[in-house]
């Protein structure tokens, strides 16, 4: 049973009336309850992007649903015709993330989001986990223009129009409430402070790496951390873990995740990066 202490907590670190709001209590366990609600086993199919969190490919796996991707662009950029071209008759499920966990920026354009809300007749999921990194305004502000939509957040919350939370409430009683979520949610004005000292240690390590003769592009960027492509990438990442500097390369050509660290660290990773 969700508490009144979660509601009135929820509706001020969120934003969104109680009845917009559905609280699974974990990530996976959202994602799952939508597979459960909106596809049938063995029939429907869902379509993501090319790069993005595992968690939807994986509970499509479990609930026995067909997964499709759609590919991003060189700007790692969709388009609202190229996911509808990935769907058909049985796509009942989009699954986007804004920013995206794996490339960390907006996939989507807001103006392409909206087309394919309105083209597309399945429920659009946009995962809105890092939004809080983002420029753009959060799509959970925007609900009740789209009868579609819903919103996957952290702590394992959903938000949606009411008639769709209803739907995710049949199933309620597999999801009990059990006084997680409460205190995973972050005090926002401690968020805030996080979330600004993050923002301009991205802007100067971005620069920074715009500066270094071997990094060839740095990609926008909506999160705590953002991609580059670098010449060789390789080598750099091998010269960087025998420094004790673990980075992350993505199925991309030279595509490399940077985390946003302390200034400390983002120094340390820069001042061994120029030594190259």
């Amino acid at each position: 049973m969700i508490t009144n202490e979660l509601t009135k907590t929820l509706e001020r670190v969120k934003g969104i009336p109680a009845d917009y709001t559905f609280v699974a209590g974990h990530t996976l366990r959202a994602i799952d309850l939508v597979f459960r609600i909106f596809c049938k086993p063995f029939a429907d199919n869902v379509v993501a992007t090319s790069l993005t969190s595992p968690d939807f490919q994986q509970l499509a796996d479990v609930n026995h649903v067909e997964y499709r991707t759609a590919a991003l662009d060189d700007n790692l950029q969709l388009t609202a015709d190229t996911l509808l071209a990935a769907c058909n008759a049985r796509t009942r499920l989009v699954w986007l993330s804004m920013p995206n966990a794996v490339t960390s920026n907006n996939n989507m354009v807001r103006e392409e989001l909206v087309r394919l809300l309105d083209k597309f007749t399945g429920m659009v999921v946009v995962d809105e986990r890092l939004s809080d990194y983002a420029r753009q305004r959060p799509l959970r502000f925007e609900l009740p223009k789209f009868p579609r939509l819903i919103v996957l957040d952290s702590p394992g919350l959903l938000f949606s129009q009411p008639a769709n939370i209803g739907r995710l409430r049949l199933l309620e009683a597999l999801y009990e409430y059990d006084g997680e979520t409460l205190s995973a949610l972050p005090d926002p004005f401690d968020l805030d402070r996080r979330v600004r000292l993050c923002m301009q240690e991205r802007t100067r390590l971005m620069q920074a790496f715009r500066e270094l003769p071997f990094c060839e592009r740095v990609y926008d960027a909506d999160a705590d951390f953002f991609v580059v492509s670098l010449t060789n990438a390789p080598r750099i990442v091998a010269y960087l873990q025998q420094r004790g500097i673990t980075l992350d390369t993505l199925p991309l050509p030279g595509a490399v995740r940077i985390p946003v660290g302390t200034r400390s660290e983002n120094n340390e990773l820069v001042g061994a990066l120029r030594q190259l």
